[in-house]
């Protein structure tokens, strides 16, 4: 019999640059987890865009698979300070294309109120607000090709605006991609 081979599969990225100390624990739980579902580990050590700190080259991710000639259905993006539950389900099927999947986050509503009012105020003036129970954590998006537009408008915003995000930053102190990835 004849097996089906995979041309695509899911992948979970993840941007480890500098290397923290803590991150050999996150790569570890991902890895665990993927080697259950089938599921590679792809981690990007080095900053390859030495102009932007090291939490904007998550918005890079599909370009970079894409550059690097490997095939994905689908990619989480996670931050090199998560760990995965190892009975965490395949999150992969339950979300579906054109959907990004995401982790709402609730953990400290002043600091995402805060975050939601600085940014807004100084830089989506012309966004429509949100809701701070929809604010989800950048750390963990579960994204397929449908998202590669998004993200390179996301990009362009990133360089027309780089440095009223880091003032927003600096001043504030309320989060670099975060928020303005939720809006």
């Amino acid at each position: 019999t004849k097996q089906n081979v995979r041309k695509f599969m899911n992948y979970i990225f993840i941007v480890n640059i500098n290397t923290p100390y803590y991150s050999k624990y996150c790569i570890n739980s991902w890895e665990i987890w993927g080697k259950k579902y089938n599921i590679e580990v792809i981690t990007l050590n080095e900053n390859f865009n030495k102009s932007i700190e090291p939490h904007w080259n998550k918005t890079f991710a599909l370009d970079i698979l894409e550059h690097s000639n490997i095939k994905y259905d689908k990619v989480a993006v996670v931050d090199n300070d998560t760990i995965v539950n190892p009975r965490c389900p395949n999150f992969f099927e339950e979300v579906s294309s054109n959907e990004i999947g995401v982790s709402i986050d609730d953990t400290n509503y002043d600091w995402i109120i805060r975050s939601m009012e600085a940014y807004g105020k100084f830089l989506f003036k012309d966004f429509k607000s949100f809701s701070p129970f929809e604010y989800f954590n950048s750390g963990f998006m579960v994204l397929d090709k449908n998202h590669k537009d998004l993200f390179h408008s996301i990009v362009e915003f990133l360089k027309l605006n780089y440095n009223d995000l880091n003032r927003i930053q600096n001043t504030f102190g309320v989060g670099r991609d975060q928020t303005p990835l939720n809006y």
